[in-house]
């Protein structure tokens, strides 16, 4: 099942959070700049579809070149999935956090710290009673391919806190297969879907609370580039 609701302010957004309260280990959620994304992987959006890109080679090839940016051997293929899935690369993985602020945080900030867009952002709160996935059945995320209960499939794993971003962000994933397989075109019967569209005049509005809340790129990034991205919208949008 599908709904949708809209916001224009905190108290609206509270107020939708607060009915999920009674099953809050069941919800997830998703922060998107644009109503236009799917709910996909970046594994699995057009331009890297329509260039027939294989993920596991674009993965391949990122361990074999990150493994100069480890203090120490990372030798379990969840936790680099999911470390390179936190630092930009193009995975099959889609993330999604427990904390609905920071699913917020997603919706209404750019990541380049330009004013916002003119444009209504949305979250997207999932409810699931599935189990999350047991990826000790297959050490390596490539291998369950060939195993035919994969096939036009979504899982949701817990992601280990392996590095910081992952634990401040409150991250977990969905897995896709293929990729371009979206979780809104293929909800399970059982699961809910409910799309959260940020009013327009509301975005800037919003990442100014969520800030005072403590829900900024400096929480987030525990980083210098999260110190700096901060720093650089505080200027932006705070008036000092």
């Amino acid at each position: 099942m599908i709904t949708e609701k809209r916001i224009q302010s905190f108290t609206d957004f509270h107020q939708i959070i607060h009915e999920h309260n009674k099953h809050w280990s069941r919800w997830f959620y998703r922060g998107e700049s644009s109503l236009e994304h799917k709910l996909v992987p970046k594994a699995g959006r057009p331009h890297f579809v329509a260039k027939n890109l294989n993920d596991k080679d674009i993965f391949e090839r990122w361990c074999r070149h990150a493994v100069a940016y480890f203090d120490k051997p990372v030798e379990n293929q969840w936790d680099l999935l999911a470390i390179a899935q936190h630092h930009g690369l193009a995975t099959r993985l889609l993330d999604w956090t427990f904390n609905p602020m920071i699913a917020a945080f997603f919706a209404v900030t750019l990541p380049d710290n330009s004013l916002e867009l003119d444009t209504e952002s949305i979250i997207y709160a999932h409810y699931s009673e599935r189990d999350f996935f047991d990826t000790e059945l297959f050490p390596n995320p490539f291998h369950m391919e060939d195993n035919k209960i994969t096939k036009d499939k979504i899982y949701r794993l817990s992601a280990r806190s392996i590095v910081p971003r992952i634990m401040r962000q409150g991250g977990i994933f969905t897995i896709h297969f293929p990729p371009s397989c979206a979780l809104d075109e293929n909800l399970p019967a059982t699961d809910r879907l409910e799309k959260i569209i940020i009013d327009k005049d509301f975005r800037r509005q919003f990442s100014l609370e969520l800030s005072h809340y403590g829900i900024n790129k400096m929480s987030l990034f525990p980083d210098l580039d999260g110190l700096s991205r901060h720093i650089n919208w505080s200027f932006l949008n705070l008036d000092y």
